[in-house]
């Protein structure tokens, strides 16, 4: 399960990257506060934070960080089942 989950996350990456590495010498932003110019830096900047995000997720998070997230899940779930039941059950 970790290794397709890696896999997926370097995949995404790689994939991120080569779009900006792709698109960012066609976008001309040195021209002034044009929409074209203002389209170019916000993809930019999206961009950025899908490789960032993805790189992130492959290298920083630490098994212990990703099971206290697993477990904070499962909790929330559980909180909105009874919830539900709760609701349904009046």
């Amino acid at each position: 399960m970790v290794n397709k989950r890696k896999a997926k996350h370097a995949l995404f990456a790689i994939a991120s990257l080569a779009m900006l590495f792709y698109g960012l010498p066609r976008i001309e932003l040195g021209e002034g506060f044009t929409l074209q110019n203002v389209f170019g830096a916000i993809w930019v900047g999206f961009a950025m934070m899908v490789a960032a995000a993805h790189l992130h997720m492959l290298f920083n998070v630490s098994e212990e960080t990703s099971r206290h997230l697993t477990s904070v899940k499962r909790k929330k779930y559980a909180m909105w089942q009874q919830t539900i039941e709760r609701r349904f059950n009046r």
